[in-house]
């Protein structure tokens, strides 16, 4: 039979625990710390930071980093 291939997000949340955000979403985290992205982007990393501990650990780095620069 013929699988049906889930879109990148379902594949991304099955990792949880240690899902990291892609570099494209890393690249956008800026834009997301500051509610600049879309509902869907602003959606789908939540998700991955709401389950896993790894991607809260990069934007929690990434907001000490910025803090640093002010």
């Amino acid at each position: 039979g013929t699988r049906t291939r889930l879109p990148t997000i379902y594949r991304t949340l099955t990792m949880a625990p240690t899902a990291r955000l892609s570099a494209e979403q890393r690249d956008d985290l800026v834009a997301y710390l500051d509610g600049e992205l879309s509902d869907a982007e602003t959606r789908q990393i939540d998700q991955i930071l709401a389950q896993s501990e790894v991607a809260r650990h990069e934007v929690d780095a990434d907001q000490l980093e910025r803090r640093r620069r002010v």
